[in-house]
This record gives structure tokens, sequence and C-alpha cells, in this order.
């Protein structure tokens, strides 16, 4: 199986999975995005971070647009549970720890073309490489192992007191925040502020209240029921911000 993550948008989508195809006729593709953010290296390892929780032992590729173009090193993290390939951007780095880390090689973007008689360029020598892995072609075959790698970690916390200090990883089609707090950190229900609006730690969505929860992601986010998170906040994608818990939250970090 090979995942596909992009913010390639329609129709240059296709071109991944006709390179794909045309090595290794039965492969099973999977869209998981194609609409991260333009250039947003951080919500592209998020969500390449989720494929491979979701897709366990499957090839997982993950490129973007402005990263095709910086030219960046390609590289393939092998790992126990999964294979990834992707830029050396620090995309592929929340998910290799996810996958418990492996080893790391730099590929021929050259010997690629040569191997794979397929015309290069728009992100779809990731994809001829996910093709000729998923055909048993081994990572040292096409490039050679190397340790360096752009690191790049998601999860931001910081307390303060009775202040939480993280930052919004991804604003999603409703306007909910995904915030840079896992969900493994200890986060008890109770209430707190937000840039003066109150909400509540809960582990259900409320209808007309802005909640904090843990969510599909991996990570915590603020949903405003029926609304968006978002506009009424006044943040984006980057943006910091401060959870200010209220004393009988009781909230322990």
């Amino acid at each position: 199986m090979i995942t596909l993550t992009t913010d390639f948008g329609t129709l240059y989508p296709a071109a991944l999975k006709g390179a794909i195809l045309a090595l290794s006729p039965n492969a099973k593709i999977v869209d998981v995005s194609h609409e991260v953010p333009r250039g947003n290296v951080v919500a592209g390892a998020l969500f390449l971070r989720c494929a491979s929780v979701w897709f366990p032992d499957a090839i997982h590729v993950c490129v973007l647009g402005s990263e095709v173009r910086g030219r960046s090193r390609m590289l393939v993290v092998r790992t126990k549970r999964g294979t990834l390939v992707g830029p050396d951007s620090g995309v592929l780095c929340p998910a290799a720890e996810v996958l418990g880390g492996g080893e790391l090689f730099e590929l021929d973007g050259t010997q690629l073309w040569e191997r794979a008689q397929w015309e290069m360029g728009s992100g779809v020598e990731y994809a001829v490489a996910a093709a000729m892995l998923e055909n048993g072609v081994s990572p040292s075959e096409m490039g050679m192992p190397t340790q360096s790698i752009v690191e790049l970690t998601l999860e931001h916390v910081h307390l303060s007191g009775e202040e939480v200090h993280t930052k919004v990883l991804y604003v999603d089609g409703f306007g909910n925040l995904v915030l840079a707090i896992p969900n493994s950190a200890a986060l008890p229900s109770g209430r707190g502020t937000v840039r003066g609006h109150p909400f509540l730690l809960t582990d259900s969505y409320e209808q007309g209240r802005l909640v904090l929860y843990r969510g599909t992601l991996g990570f915590f986010e603020l949903a405003l029921g029926g609304g968006s998170a978002s506009h009424l906040l006044g943040v984006r994608e980057g943006d910091e911000l401060v959870l200010e818990l209220s004393e009988e939250s009781g909230a322990s970090w």
C-alpha cells in the first residue's frame, strides 16, 4: 500500500498515481490529502504522522510543491512499521518518531530516472521511489545511507503558573484548532480562558461552547460548537496561544 500526502490540489496528484501504476500496476494507493496548506511543512508533517498511524506497514509519500521547487534532498526512512518517502525539510520527522525510527537513506534522483525511465519533476520522483519500494527494491539500491536529517517537532507546550503556552498546528475546514499539545498530556476536565473567551476542558463536543478535547489527529483541539474557533479567537496556523486555567480546574501537567 502507498499513501500520498501533498499540497498539489487537483490534477497534479494524477501524475503521481500514473507514475506509481506504470511501475507497480497492482499497487493500492490511498489519498490521505492533497489539500495540505500550500508549503506548510508543519501541517504536512502532521498529516503524514496521521497516515503512519492510520495505515501501518505502508509506504508513505509526502511532498509539498515548495519543496519540489527548492530541490530538497530526497530521503527514505525505513522502519519496522512502515516506510517514509519525502524531502529533507523536517516533514518526515514526526512520523518517523511515531514509527520508532529506522534506517535513513538519501536517494539519487538521477539513478531513479535511469531505473524508472520516467520523466521526472513536480514530485513524480517521489512517486517513482515509492513504486520501486513497493516492488521490493531496497533503498540502498536507490541511494546511500545517511545520518543527517532536518529535525521538526510538532509538540510545543510550556507551563508558566496557571498559563499553558502552545501553538496552532492546523486549522481544519470547520475552524477547529489543532494545538501542539499531544493527547498524552495530562489534562483533567476543568475550565479556563483563551484570548478572553471561556472554554471547557472536556472529552466531548458541546454545541455552543468553546471546548478543548483530545482530537483524532493525536493532539488536543479547540472547537466552537456550531461555529469556528479560528474566527472567534482570530488565529491561524502558526499562531501562539496562551490557555489560562482557572483555579477550580485543578489542572496538572
